[in-house]
């Protein structure tokens, strides 16, 4: 399984690791990370060392992942309360119904 990154895994830190873990044992793929090489499951040989490293990557990658995905959320939520307490329209604005269309 080729990725471009590690947070098109998935974007929450535990189901990072456990979507890792289940590729690589369970069903014995490899995953091979396009934007982060030491995410390379392909390697075989059983080098400790690699191994070690890229164990390292994964969690401390999947942590950045997590907290940007909650980075985001918050000023999300943040410019909707901003723009709420302006008085701005959030969304699409409502169309007029139909000539003859039934309200229920």
């Amino acid at each position: 399984m080729i990725i471009k990154s590690i947070d098109r895994l998935s974007r929450n830190y535990n189901d990072i690791v456990v979507q890792w873990q289940s590729i690589t044992k369970e069903i014995g793929a490899d995953i091979f990370v396009l934007d982060m090489e030491l995410l390379d499951a392909r390697a075989k040989g059983g080098d400790l060392t690699r191994t070690l490293i890229a164990d390292l990557v994964l969690q401390v990658m999947a942590y950045f992942a997590q907290a940007e995905r909650e980075s985001i959320h918050q000023r999300k939520a943040e410019d909707i309360a901003a723009a709420s307490a302006k008085g701005k329209h959030l969304g699409r604005r409502a169309k007029p119904l139909p000539t003859g269309f039934l309200e229920p």
